[in-house]
């Protein structure tokens, strides 16, 4: 009789992902390396490291199924990792995306210089923070959080503003877009989630106190908040007034709020999955990875 590690097709999903906030070590991945997990970490080094996610499913058949799943549990990781650590983290391009200009010189045949759409450099972020187990583990476990949620607006608005973040194309930045997708995450997740209702009456007061209720009383955050409404009101989701340039510092702003409420909101969830025997037994790494 066929045993069902046969039946299972072992498709294999990697991608690279690049860290913009954090240097990374090998110690801290230790949760990830370990091969007793469906989705791990390999050749990590200070800047980036491989994600990888294996099938395990007896019904998955065919590469487009498994692509589908596989892009979901990646991108869920990465959206994981950026809430749990409070940082940036994206898929890496090679650094260029398909050429968009071709410049020729015509002196000189045979050289010529390609521009195209870019990752940019680790610019203001803070690359001084040093990643821990802590926060691997914490992103590991809010990654099982969010695979159970299934799919939503959220999460895809989520990580178009760190797709957004990342790029740059000659003198175009994506603050914009990026600001705006972290803000309709924010207030999806917000309206949704935690207040559950479907519309709501007074924006900037409801969403405040969703900010002061999740963030243990900090009047501060809802007060920045309200610098991030205006900012949302008069230049990202409207275009009356004169539009300037939106600073990377505002969009980053707007998504460490998202990633505090989200943070809080999945804790309980995660913790209760560490409660569930079967999950803890199917992982088989929770003792090896202190995960207390």
């Amino acid at each position: 009789m066929e045993n069902k590690a046969q039946q299972i097709i072992p498709f294999k999903m990697t991608c690279s992902v690049q860290s913009y906030s954090h240097k990374l070590n090998k110690e801290a991945f230790s949760l990830l390396t370990t091969g007793k997990s469906n989705i791990f970490a390999s050749d990590i080094n200070e800047e980036s490291f491989l994600l990888s996610f294996v099938n395990t499913m007896e019904d998955c058949k065919t590469i487009d199924h498994f692509a589908t799943i596989g892009h979901l549990c990646l991108s869920y990781f990465i959206m994981a990792l950026n809430i749990a650590t409070l940082g940036h983290f994206t898929w890496e391009w090679n650094k260029f995306a398909p050429p968009l200009y071709k410049i020729v010189n015509p002196q000189h045949e045979g050289i010529n210089a390609i521009i195209g759409l870019q990752l940019k450099g680790k610019g203001k972020e803070n690359v001084e923070n040093i990643i821990t187990e802590k926060e691997i583990r914490n992103a590991f476990l809010l990654f099982i959080a969010l695979g159970k949620e299934g799919e939503s607006n959220v999460r895809k608005e989520y990580l178009k503003g760190i797709l957004h973040l990342s790029l740059d194309f000659y003198d175009i930045d994506f603050h914009r877009e990026a600001f705006g997708n972290f803000y309709r995450s924010f207030e999806s997740f917000a309206t949704e989630r935690v207040l559950k209702v479907r519309k709501l009456q007074n924006e900037l007061k409801e969403l405040q106190k969703v900010i002061i209720n999740f963030s243990k009383g900090n009047t501060e955050l809802a007060e920045a908040f309200r610098d991030l409404y205006k900012l949302r009101s008069g230049q990202i989701m409207h275009a009356q007034k004169k539009q300037f340039e939106i600073k990377k510092d505002d969009v980053l702003k707007m998504k460490v709020i998202l990633d505090l409420i989200l943070h809080k909101v999945y804790q309980p969830v995660w913790e209760k999955v560490m409660k569930d025997f079967k999950i803890q037994r199917e992982m088989g790494l929770l003792n090896n990875s202190k995960l207390k």
